[in-house]
């Protein structure tokens, strides 16, 4: 099994940085995902990042765990997009309350679909965890794994014929060979990774 990059053009988004406002250094659109880099804001070690555009029609906060720590920088990514321009919002936290006056902004990141021609798409939609236009299926069980988390991610899988029989896994294996005994209309061969975020489709 190899792996390469997939082709695409990076977009860059227009920032304004001012004095007293979180340091964005990068940010871009890329293959249905957007991301943005930014540096630590005085002793503020906890971030929330917003995204707007596409179905996002007003700021709306991402997962936590998609904001990734690398000591003194930060990295933000929002994937399962589709095409179109997206603008992302880094706001501080400190002692659980968000600093708006320190918040910044990165704007006009323009987001492009993946070339899904081929075999595995011929007369078919929505192939594994994601619809055709790069948006998540709103089904989709989305469960995010680190070396840390790995043995006790939890994830509720149908056990039994009927809608109530759910139960609930830990652990990244045990998730995966629960789905492999077929009773879930989730297909076990349906999941992907989008760097740590797993998805069962």
């Amino acid at each position: 099994m190899g792996f390469a990059k997939a082709s695409g053009n990076s977009t860059g988004g227009k920032v304004s940085n001012e004095d007293g406002k979180v340091e964005i250094t990068e940010a871009k659109g890329w293959l249905e995902s957007a991301y943005v880099k930014f540096k630590k804001l005085g002793d503020c070690t906890l971030y929330h990042v917003y995204i707007k555009g596409g179905d996002f029609t007003s700021y709306t906060r991402i997962d936590s765990m998609l904001v990734r720590s690398y000591g003194d920088t930060y990295r933000a990514d929002m994937v399962g997009l589709k095409a179109g321009n997206y603008d992302m919002m880094v706001v501080p936290v400190s002692k659980g309350k968000e600093l708006e006056t320190n918040a910044n902004e990165a704007t006009a990141m323009t987001v492009q679909n993946y070339d899904r021609s081929g075999f595995a798409h011929l007369d078919n939609t929505g192939v594994g965890a994601y619809n055709d236009d790069g948006s998540l299926k709103s089904d989709a069980r989305v469960i995010y794994v680190t070396a840390q988390t790995a043995k006790t991610v939890t994830c509720e899988v149908k056990t039994g014929s009927k809608a109530t029989n759910v139960t609930t896994f830990m652990g990244l294996q045990a998730i995966l060979d629960a789905y492999q005994k077929g009773s879930d209309a989730h297909l076990s061969a349906g999941y992907g990774c989008q760097g740590r975020r797993h998805l069962l489709g």
